[in-house]
């Protein structure tokens, strides 16, 4: 007896499911990581109490309030966005909880006047040292200006280096102080105005002679 083959056909293959692999000690070590953010949360809160009195002008009672407010919504949210990130995913609920906190951060320091001194958890420096590629047939056009402000406890420069084909942006912000008095609140919103507007300068660039001839 003998058996006959179609030409072009292939026997059918099954079809393979992914294997998904777990460690459990990954989800151990976010637990652990999660206790102890939301412990360092509430501390700071703690910490700053007094300085969210005089921003807010609300008396010691009334901000005894907060840190209750603020562990009640620590506590249900712990629950509804494990329910949330596995309904809607992690993208659609990390990106508008960023843009909260830009538009929050945006905030600081906004009000012309102020009755407390101003207090800072802690003295720190971020120091940003970035080499951009461009892309091919691209050329820079203009960049901002150098600049360097040195108000002793505060200090801010930002420099934008360019050579053939890279981009070399270098910022430095620097608070050297935890504790200032309320008479210098004017002096450090207006600094901290002149870092925003630094921050939100732009590079131009623009095609060069061979991309802009085709």
């Amino acid at each position: 007896m003998t058996t006959s083959e179609t030409p072009g056909q292939s026997p059918p293959s099954k079809s393979v499911e992914p294997q998904f692999t777990t460690n459990p000690y990954v989800g151990i070590l976010a637990v652990f990581l999660g206790a102890g953010l939301a412990t360092l949360s509430s501390r700071l809160l703690s910490v700053g109490l007094p300085d969210l009195r005089g921003a807010l002008g609300i008396s010691f009672d009334d901000a005894s309030w907060l840190p209750t407010a603020f562990n009640m919504a620590t506590m249900f949210s712990g629950v509804f966005v494990v329910f949330v990130n596995a309904f809607w995913g992690p993208r659609r609920i990390l990106l508008p909880a960023a843009a909260i906190f830009t538009v929050a951060e945006k905030g600081v320091f906004e009000h012309a006047n102020r009755v407390q001194p101003i207090y800072f958890a802690y003295p720190y420096e971020k120091a940003d040292d970035m080499t951009i590629e461009l892309p091919p047939g691209w050329q820079v056009s203009s960049v901002p200006a150098a600049q360097d402000k040195n108000g002793k406890v505060v200090a801010y420069s930002l420099k934008v280096e360019q050579s053939p084909g890279t981009l070399r942006l270098t910022r430095k912000l620097t608070i050297d102080f935890l504790l200032i008095d309320q008479k210098y609140y004017g002096a450090l919103r207006n600094f901290f105005q002149e870092v925003r507007n630094g921050d939100g300068v732009q590079v131009v660039l623009q095609p060069g002679e061979i991309h802009a001839s085709n």
